[in-house]
């Protein structure tokens, strides 16, 4: 009893000692360089040996080499303990499945422990759970899964043949440690081959008697030299280079030694390794689930020793946790049906493995034909959204969208087997779920090919607009479609007569489908919400909904998990006061504050000619710290900015985000006061309102110009929706005229954008409103697109491109002259014009801290300029309010500057430009404009305030300002009527 005692007391310190090994040499600890490290704290003379302050740091390196040497003996006679119980498994092919099964537990399950703690994991992380071996998740593991089959297929082998064929494995290990050449590909710590080898060896020995004294003085030769290898390098190349190079688990004499030993004694472990090594290396290994200890170690403070202590801890604490996972794993397999891979053998012929896999599908058809077809249909809703096709498309989708393909198909699975729990009918089921994703992907592309766009969940709602949707639709689609609802009718009643599959499902157990179904498919009204854990989830997967462009967001996500991407658009909160009362209230406040303003003033904005001119990614560089330019780019602006009304513009957006400001100055509402899941309101908020109302809309003629693609942000729905006239853009039936290109540049210049802009202001001379994107500087800078002039020179002093910010700095010294250009036209035209230019973000090239520059990384430069004819007419330059300003009171500003008359609204808008501070997205936390909880407040000085600061007059103005955007966006709309916005 007290030898079974200390044996199992041994064997388990063995065990530790074998986790132990396995954690010391990761890759991500400090311990795998340890020879490097110390050889950094040696000076090395030639007139004395090295010394370290001096013989210290050759002590120590001996001791570490010492313990590393033995560490390794543990785990190589842990190794052939394996190979031993390896070779006394009956039937390898259900252990190789159940232990397989395993690791895909384990793995899975530590990815959703860190998807639960917020952590993002990539699609390539899943497959490497599922696929450990094609993937090379872990060596040990990987050698662990493989060598029963490797011993299964030698096991008729007699003893002789497997004597020398250990023979020839420890002359493999022998020659490579003595000429230190990897000629076997067996050098290092721990490659899979080593493991395979070492296990082999273990599974060919059989026990025999005779002298230990051979075995042992090979073993002490390896120890020797490991441990007297840091002085040999230091005496023959002054340096530690091979101090190393005996230290390792490849180690010849080591294994010869300890392999010969092991024959000739009688202790073996008093453990079932079997059972317990896979779930040890893969806590130990499996980088998935090795990051949690990984990071644990290394955020730990102490030096090299403490933090032996602390992996010890780790090997100590990863044994128990694997008794249990092993204890657990047992009972899993003993009262489940993964008992029956323990019945599973690996085919011995061709013939028996082809009989297997057709009894297999034979037995599972009904489920492998359903999931077999539910996969093409999804791939091919990918194929059925492109623009343009290609058969090398084909191949790429099936490669880089595969995580998502999965995904569509998954979904797809479900309404198929919610459609089996409602009607337990596997045709019924199967046939009307894959044509409806037929159907619903063909409608995809009919509106993509009228709008550049897919259907979004508000044009599902929209069923008084079917009608119109119909008649978009060529008459022979909708011939086509109606013969085959027939066919389908026709099909599923053949099928369900002829070939009937019979479903038992018990009542609860479809209720109970239906239930988690209907919850999975509700999830998708908070994927969009900060930290979501399915919305993490698939983005995992690959999703990306692209809201900046729902044509890529479909293309990239599938049309069925697209329209499930664009449920969760939260608008805002509801005011807890929001009512008809309320908003009444507002109503006629407001509508006052406008009669008393317009007492002073005598201009009609709508007689006037009124241009936003948003200056793709225009700011000035030398604004940026760590920047230094000798000469200014932009001293045209500059010197138009001294004489009229201008300023820095607050941008809620840093290296993107055109589509908000644009939306902000159309329509006078902030996105900061929007709920963080509604990211870009053209592409999530506009289309599905049944009104919406813009600042073109107070004049009889407006015209949208943008001389690029008019696709992006779905502009062409939104200008729209916004009752624009035209909308100019490359592919229009308004053509862009006077196209022209600077340098190398792929975009059409600013000049381009001015010469289209001017041909509108002669063809309405009598007022009309332009809304004028620019495209000249938009990204990416590292192109080389425009040629800097020599007398520029730029001094960085952090890490920023000098490359792309000299292409940068080229393209914005073009602008610069062109907006003079264009203001000089301005003012030989006889017309009322009024141009507010700004840019619409800083572009996403600079280097610096967000937490200490982040303001400045979000100033855009402004002015608001009046032409001659505008000027005599009473237009004057504003003098209060306007050093820091927000896209949002562009509106309101260029009614105050022209003189001009204003609605209840503008009215509003004036109030709170006056005396609110600029509203913005968080400008020293983030880098988007993307899921920010809480807007910043900035006042005209450019300081940020808290809004507990704001006086009480503020409070209730702001608190009007919530309620108004609430009621035009997310309301009744009750001032749509009141203020008559229509």
């Amino acid at each position: 009893m007290v030898k079974k005692v200390i044996s199992w007391s041994f064997s388990q310190v063995l065990i530790v000692l074998f986790v132990f090994n396995l954690l010391l040499w990761n890759n991500s600890l400090p311990f795998i360089n340890y020879g490097n490290d110390i050889s950094n704290l040696i000076l090395w003379s030639k007139d004395s040996l090295p010394y370290i302050g001096n013989s210290i740091g050759l002590t120590k390196l001996v001791i570490l080499q010492g313990i590393h040497t033995i560490l390794n003996m543990v785990e190589i006679w842990v190794l052939l303990e394996v190979g031993q119980q390896y070779k006394k498994l009956s039937k390898p092919t259900g252990w190789i499945i159940q232990n397989w099964l395993l690791v895909v537990i384990v793995g899975s399950l530590s990815l959703l422990g860190g998807l639960l703690r917020g952590k993002y994991f990539q699609f390539s992380d899943l497959i490497t759970v599922f696929f450990p071996i094609l993937r090379g998740a872990s060596n040990i593991v990987i050698a662990l899964l493989v060598t029963p089959f490797i011993i299964f297929l030698t096991k008729e082998l007699t003893s002789e043949i497997k004597t020398k064929i250990n023979w020839v494995i420890e002359l493999l290990f022998l020659t490579q440690t003595i000429f230190n050449v990897n000629l076997w590909g067996i050098s290092g710590q721990d490659t899979a081959l080593i493991y395979v080898l070492i296990i082999l060896l273990g599974a060919n020995l059989h026990e025999c008697t005779g002298s230990k004294k051979v075995p042992i003085t090979i073993l002490g030769v390896g120890f020797i030299l490991a441990l007297g290898m840091p002085l040999f390098s230091s005496l023959a190349h002054w340096n530690l280079s091979t101090a190393t190079r005996f230290s390792s688990l490849g180690n010849g004499f080591v294994i010869v030694g300890l392999t010969e030993l092991y024959r000739k004694i009688k202790f073996r472990l008093s453990l079932k390794l079997s059972n317990l090594i896979v779930p040890l290396s893969i806590i130990s290994t499996l980088p998935i689930v090795s990051t949690y200890w990984t990071k644990l170690i290394t955020n730990l403070p102490g030096d090299l020793i403490l933090r032996f202590e602390y992996v010890l801890i780790c090997a100590i604490g990863i044994t128990i946790i694997t008794y249990v996972i092993g204890l657990g794993w047992k009972y899993i397999i003993l009262n489940t049906d993964l008992k029956n891979f323990s019945e599973v053998q690996f085919p011995t012929t061709f013939d028996e493995g082809k009989s297997a896999i057709k009894k297999y599908i034979v037995k599972y058809q009904r489920q492998l034909f359903a999931l077999f077809t539910i996969y093409c249909v999804a791939y091919l809703s990918f194929v059925g959204v492109l623009t343009t096709f290609k058969a090398s498309m084909l191949v790429m989708i099936f490669v880089r969208l595969q995580g998502m393909i999965i995904v569509n198909a998954f979904f797809l699975w479900l309404i198929y087997r919610g459609l089996l729990a409602i009607t337990n009918r596997y045709w019924v089921s199967l046939i009307i779920s894959l044509f409806a994703e037929i159907f619903w992907t063909i409608a995809n592309q009919i509106k993509i090919e009228v709008r550049n766009d897919p259907i979004l969940p508000a044009e599902v709602k929209m069923f008084q607009a079917y009608g119109d949707v119909f008649k978009m639709v060529p008459n022979g689609v909708l011939i086509i479609a109606i013969l085959l609802i027939f066919a389908l009718v026709f099909g599923i009643f053949y099928l369900e007569r002829k070939h009937q599959v019979k479903i038992e499902q018990r009542p609860l157990k479809r209720l109970i489908v239906i239930v988690i179904i209907t919850l999975i498919f509700g999830s998708s009204c908070f994927w969009n919400h900060p930290g979501n854990r399915v919305g993490m989830l698939l983005k995992a997967f690959g999703n990306d909904p692209a809201f900046y462009d729902q044509l890529e967001g479909v293309q990239n996500s599938g049309p069925l998990v697209q329209l499930l991407n664009n449920i969760d658009v939260t608008v805002m909160n509801r005011p807890k006061d929001y009512n008809r009362v309320t908003m009444e209230k507002v109503a006629k406040h407001y509508r006052q504050e406008a009669k008393k303003i317009n007492k002073q003033r005598t201009n009609e904005l709508h007689k006037q000619s009124i241009i936003f001119n948003l200056s793709e990614s225009f700011s000035d560089p030398r604004q940026v710290p760590n920047i230094l330019i000798s000469k200014n780019p932009i001293k045209r602006i500059d010197a138009i900015k001294s004489q009229t009304t201008s300023g820095l513009m607050l941008s809620s957006g840093y290296g993107g985000g055109t589509a908000n400001m644009e939306y902000m100055t159309l329509t006078g509402l902030p996105v900061a006061s929007f709920m963080p899941m509604l990211t870009i309101p053209y592409t999530q908020l506009v289309p599905g309102m049944s009104y919406s109302w813009s600042f073109n809309q107070l004049f009889k003629t407006s015209t949208a110009i943008h001389p690029y693609e008019g696709t992006f942000y779905s502009r062409i729905s939104v200008y729209k929706k916004f009752k624009f006239n035209k909308f100019m853009y490359l592919g229009s039936k308004y053509k862009i005229k006077h196209q022209k290109k600077l340098d190398r540049s792929p975009y059409l210049s600013d000049q381009t954008a001015y010469e289209n802009t001017l041909d509108q202001l002669k063809l309405h001379p009598n007022g009309q409103f332009i809304n004028l994107i620019s495209m000249q500087n938009h990204f990416p800078f590292d192109r080389n697109y425009y040629d800097l002039p020599s007398e520029y020179k730029l001094k960085i002093t952090n890490q920023t491109s000098v490359s792309q910010l000299k292409d940068y700095v080229g393209g914005i010294h073009h602008t610069d002259q062109e907006v003079q250009q264009f203001i000089t036209k301005l003012d030989q035209l006889k017309q009322p014009v009024t141009v507010v230019f700004y840019g619409d973000h800083v572009p996403g090239i600079y280097a610096n801290s967000f937490a200490k520059d982040g303001e400045k990384l979000h100033e855009t430069d402004y002015f608001i300029y009046s032409n001659k004819a505008a000027r005599a007419q009473g237009a004057k330059n504003l003098t209060k309010d306007t050093k820091f300003v927000a896209p949002n009171e562009f509106m309101a500003m260029v009614a105050e500057q022209t003189n001009s008359k204003v609605t209840p609204y503008l009215a509003f808008l004036t109030d709170a430009w006056h005396d609110l501070p600029a509203e913005v997205m968080n400008m020293t936390g983030e880098q988007s404009n993307s899921y920010a909880p809480h807007p910043q407040f900035v006042t005209r000085q450019g300081k940020i305030i808290s809004q507990k600061h704001f006086t009480k007059k503020q409070k209730q103005l702001y608190h009007d300002y919530q309620l108004i955007q609430y009621d035009l966006t997310a309301g009744k709309q009750y001032l749509i009527k009141d203020w008559k916005m229509k």
